[in-house]
């Protein structure tokens, strides 16, 4: 965020050393201060607003395994080899959320090991998704296609005749998980630092220094993990990462009769059930595409119509639940769908991870050790890497 001169508390301030500064405090931010202390280095956080402001608290909790586009799209854009590598690290980020930060770790985050199903909003749709299971079943991953039945147990509803199920994919709280690592990482020594706006990031040499306004934070490497918000922090980089609005809503008064995390019209309709018996659900931003661009946070009636029209024409049983929230939140879209790890060109020890595209919970844990790998020089950053874009 832009910093006036009257919101400007630093005159005085002291300043705080570390190792790393991470600008942003929501999954992302979270899970590179994670790795900075796995690897013992002192780590500063550093956010404008609260912790998980933004998207991760904003999402609807849907730790998945791939994008939303389907495999037979991801591999006539990116080839096979690509596609793969993306359900592969994404399949190995929720394996680190579910086995190492709730089970080895004890965050406590409602996990649910709910699976999920992509199913076929149309005709046109289901022969994508039938094509694309049998591409994810011979590259060795773990999916099936279901109908009739098997998915209305899943679903509740007849209205869709086929889908993809992912058993292994989880509902979750966002805002649980990020504050259980966050509560962990502070009794570490890390310092989190919110309502902090930072004003300017600087580099003299192998130093960078964070002027933010209420503090001044001189670090070894900084990294950005801003996903929507990167344009206010850091103008550079605005090209590369487009802020678009979703919307959700909270449902309650329903059966239990979706027991599935569900995707559907090419991820732009999504609902899942809730342990408390409710369901979340949003979308309908494709017939909102140009109005749903920016960073407001206010809900529209047109998008938030949608989807209470969907859910019930699709769940008659739902014709008297009632809405208990609705809301917004801005993510970060790359260019290409995959989240971006790079450096500035101009500020080499500046690093970042950004541009989620809806998907921070599916990718920001292995995004974390990508960037790290870039920062400390250990390796590049994979499928991640942002030179990825100059070769197309």
């Amino acid at each position: 965020m832009s910093v006036s001169v009257w919101r400007d508390h630093s005159k005085g301030a002291d300043t705080i050393a570390v190792d790393v500064a991470v600008i942003g405090a929501g999954v992302a931010g979270i899970a590179v201060a994670r790795q900075c202390e796995k690897r013992g280095l002192s780590c500063a956080v550093i956010e404008a607003r609260d912790l998980a402001a933004g998207a991760t608290g904003r999402n609807a909790g849907f730790a998945m395994t791939g994008l939303a586009d389907p495999y037979e799209a991801l591999v006539e854009r990116f080839g096979r080899k690509t596609a793969r590598e993306l359900w592969t690290v994404s399949q190995a980020n929720l394996e680190e959320i579910v086995d190492d930060v709730v089970g080895g770790e004890g965050v406590e985050c409602d996990l649910v090991p709910c699976g999920s199903v992509v199913a076929a909003w149309d005709e046109a749709e289901r022969s994508i998704l039938e094509r694309s299971c049998a591409m994810l079943v011979h590259d060795g991953f773990d999916v099936c296609w279901l109908e009739g039945d098997a998915l209305f147990a899943k679903l509740g509803s007849r209205a869709y005749d086929g889908g993809i199920f992912v058993a292994k994919d989880h509902g979750i709280h966002p805002v649980k998980l990020v504050t259980g690592i966050a509560s962990r990482l502070r009794a570490a020594g890390v310092h989190l630092l919110f309502g902090h706006e930072v004003r300017s990031i600087e580099q003299h040499k192998s130093l960078v220094t964070v002027h933010t306004s209420r503090s001044t934070v001189t670090a070894s490497y900084a990294v950005l993990c801003t996903n929507a918000y990167t344009r206010t922090v850091e103008p550079s980089l605005g090209a590369l990462v487009q802020p678009v609005r979703g919307q959700a809503l909270c449902l309650e008064g329903v059966d239990q009769s979706l027991r599935a995390l569900l995707y559907t019209d090419d991820g732009y309709q999504y609902a899942r059930p809730l342990p408390d018996g409710r369901v979340v659900a949003g979308g309908w931003r494709r017939a909102y595409a140009d109005e749903e661009v920016g960073l407001g946070d206010e809900w529209s009636i047109g998008v938030q119509a949608g989807v209470e029209r969907w859910l019930r024409e699709r769940w008659p049983q739902w014709a008297e639940a009632r809405v208990t929230h609705r809301w917004s939140g801005a993510m970060g879209f790359s260019p290409d769908g995959i989240p971006l790890v790079g450096a500035l060109s101009d500020r080499p020890r500046v690093a970042y991870a950004v541009g989620f595209t809806g998907h921070g919970m599916g990718f920001a844990f292995a995004a974390a050790r990508a960037v790290m790998r870039r920062v400390l020089q250990e390796g590049d950053a994979g499928i991640f890497a942002r030179e990825r874009l100059d070769r197309v």
